[in-house]
């Protein structure tokens, strides 16, 4: 995947002009462009100079510094690579192009006209003219000729790029389109209004009274224009990589967002080539599993690539830049996918170690020592004598800067994480051990420990941890715990409300001891001060707002919690004590394919399509009429199965895929999602997404 959508990347660039120009890029175009292409490639091709779409034309003396041009010649064309949508990147344009030494401007868009009247429909920011390319080369001609002089030549046309992705070795990756799309929750729908009326528009057929119905009955229309806009990037990003890869998906959806992002994929599919490939394409929320992304400790790389993807997250003309990405060579891919498969920091080592020793032993670097048994120390010593053979260093650089970013890791542990770590094993076994006793929920159980760690919080100093590390404990627990079982007892009910309502005064406790108020009211009086400092009215104020607040939290917490309700053999994520002896936990992605790889039924999936000419799956199908049986549909009717996760994919999730697909060499994998999910990744959704 990475070698095919890095020569697509370079193959699009080849048919642009870009001598003696700028280059603007936007975000999600650099991503990609750190790891397909390179800096130096791009001015090889004629650029004057590369610059983050948004940033302002530099001073003519400081272009005039870079390779290509006359010096006395400043540039006065600009070339635009967009990934996104034109309204959502029109204040960089402004910012890029309102110059007055710009002459002439070529913009080139991912997404096409028709496409943009699509996004017209359900975006609450577009509100011009319905053709956009025609409308922004309007408003870029008034830009450019804001400086005087003749009529700028500008425009503005579309340019196929490849999905502006960020891979994660050769069989993962993430599509950063949709990096703010999240699951709809059942405690969400207060904040919809009820749809009056069908179709697809923006805020026309809509009334401003409560919405009668769950999660399960949400339409498309009902959704705000914000969630509208990033689900619907999610869709477009995988209309890309499907047609990338020359893939024909037929789509599953688990979980009901899910089956929006389904549905608006298949309405943004191309039309199949003659010779596309066809493949099994599940969708997943993340709320039906926010025990993977909770854990700390769940795989050795996940500070290093959770830093780096949210360094790189490149959702919208504002979002961030830069950050390590490994090179698309051959080396790096291989090693990230080696050390993805790996489980502890000794397996990691050992990894580096051998990649070291090949590098030593293929470049021919007399007098390295080789140690036999790896340490952080020892790896380091080994990796700076190759970079200090100058042939090595060179040629072998992608790879040795990325064993160097990978040790830079392992030589910083995070002592809390092991800490927190350590919580969620207890956590998890004291859960299981009430599993089904007295029709008790499982969570009833946990509560306590919990409020017990919450009242030694403090604000993230000093050796207790703070607030923000420990909420994604509650989101394991409540999502670890399900649903209350049926026939749950009155009495049952009661300790569970009880216990809650402990708990989130305990939180209120901790917050109000925490000076940035464990993050809740951010923007809205967080901060100021720890409760001691504050004047007695500030201090009821602070209160009041984190009461409400917190009360948000736990309607989130238990809509968690029953996010997998009526899921068949996918809704149980916890063994019971008896059940077993060791890891009590069953992931969700984990356990749904190690039954659809043994042949299982998939009840609980949706299937939104069929590929065409679904050879073997007619062969199948026959072959279960003769024997009386209805053949149900399932990705792992596919050679190539891709599973997506909106709302983000762990890395321990990437792993086990990665293990489990392993045994099954018949079948080959692309696991991804909009972001890299993490615990800190689930404490921005607690708190950030207690309202729509």
């Amino acid at each position: 995947m990475v070698q095919q959508i890095a020569t697509l990347w370079r193959s699009a660039l080849d048919t642009v002009d870009l001598r003696d120009a700028l280059l603007f890029v936007d975000d999600g175009a650099a991503a990609a462009l750190a790891w397909a292409d390179s800096l130096e490639a791009l001015l090889a091709r004629g650029a004057r100079n590369v610059l983050r779409l948004g940033d302002a034309p530099p001073a003519a003396a400081a272009a005039l510094c870079l390779p290509g041009g006359a010096l006395n010649s400043p540039p006065t064309r600009a070339v635009v690579l967009c990934s996104t949508f034109l309204p959502q990147a029109h204040d960089a344009l402004r910012r890029s192009l309102s110059s007055a030494g710009l002459a002439s401007a070529l913009v080139l868009c991912a997404h096409s006209a028709a496409a943009h009247a699509a996004y017209q429909e359900r975006a609450a920011e577009w509100t011009q003219s319905a053709d956009a390319y025609a409308h922004y080369a309007h408003v870029v001609a008034e830009w450019l000729g804001g400086g005087g002089g003749g009529a700028p030549a500008v425009e503005v046309r579309q340019l196929e790029l490849p999905p502006a992705l960020l891979p994660l070795g050769g069989g993962a990756f993430l599509l950063p389109a949709g990096a703010r799309a999240r699951p709809l929750l059942e405690s969400d729908l207060a904040a919809l209004p009820a749809a009056t009326g069908g179709g697809g528009g923006g805020g026309e057929g809509r009334s401003d009274s409560p919405r009668v119905g769950g999660a399960a009955d949400v339409d498309w229309s009902e959704l705000p224009a914000d969630w509208r806009r990033d689900l619907g990037g999610a869709a477009l990003g995988l209309a890309q990589l499907t047609s990338a890869l020359r893939v024909r998906p037929a789509i599953f959806t688990l979980g009901r967002t899910a089956t929006l992002v389904g549905r608006q994929l298949l309405a943004n599919l191309p039309a199949a080539g003659a010779n596309d490939d066809e493949c099994g394409l599940l969708i997943v929320d993340r709320s039906l599993d926010a025990v993977a992304p909770s854990l700390h400790g769940a795989h050795p790389l996940q500070p290093l690539l959770c830093a780096a993807a949210d360094a790189g997250d490149a959702d919208g003309a504002d979002g961030g830049q830069g950050g390590w990405v490994a090179e698309a060579e051959g080396g790096c891919v291989a090693l990230l996918d080696a050390l993805l498969a790996q489980r502890s920091e000794r397996q990691v080592q050992s990894t580096l170690l051998r990649t070291l020793a090949t590098v030593g032993d293929d470049e021919g670097v007399a007098d390295v020592v080789v140690p036999k048994m790896p340490s952080a120390p020892k790896l380091r010593a080994l990796l700076d004598s190759l970079r200090a053979d100058g042939g090595a260093a060179l040629r072998a650089a992608p790879l040795l800067d990325l064993v160097g970013h990978v040790l830079a890791a392992l030589e910083s542990p995070d002592a809390a994480a092991a800490a927190l770590a350590s919580h969620q094993k207890l956590l998890q076994h004291t859960a299981s051990e009430e599993l089904g006793a007295a029709r008790r929920p499982a969570a009833a159980a946990a509560l306590p420990e919990l409020i017990s760690l919450f009242r030694s919080a403090g604000g993230g100093g000093g050796g207790a941890p703070g607030v923000r590390q420990l909420l994604p404990l509650l989101a394991m627990v409540y999502s670890l715990a399900g649903p209350p079982p049926p026939g749950t007892s009155a009495a049952a009910a009661a300790e569970l409300s009880e216990l809650e309502e402990r708990l989130r005064s305990t939180l209120l406790q901790a917050c109000l001891r925490d000076a940035a108020c464990g993050g809740f009211l951010r923007g809205g009086g967080g901060g100021g001060g720890a409760a001691e400092e504050l004047p007695a009215a500030e201090l009821l104020a602070r209160r009041e707002a984190l009461d409400g607040s917190l009360r948000q939290l736990f309607d989130r917490l238990r809509a968690l919690g029953a996010a997998r309700g009526g899921l068949g053999a996918s809704e149980a994520l916890l063994l019971s004590s008896a059940q077993t002896a060791g890891e009590v936990y069953r992931p969700l992605l984990k356990g749904l394919f190690e039954r659809l790889l043994g042949g299982d039924d998939s009840g609980e999936l949706t299937h939104i399509s069929a590929a065409a000419g679904m050879a073997g799956m007619r062969l199948l199908g026959g072959m279960a009429a003769r024997l009386g049986v209805k053949a149900r549909p399932k990705p792992t009717d596919h050679k190539l199965v891709i599973v997506y996760v909106v709302g983000g994919v762990s890395l321990k999730e990437v792993s086990e895929l990665r293990q489990l697909f392993a045994q099954h060499p018949s079948h080959r994998l692309l696991v991804g999602g909009t972001r890299l999910a993490s615990p800190d990744s689930v404490a921005d959704e607690l708190v950030d997404g207690l309202q729509i």
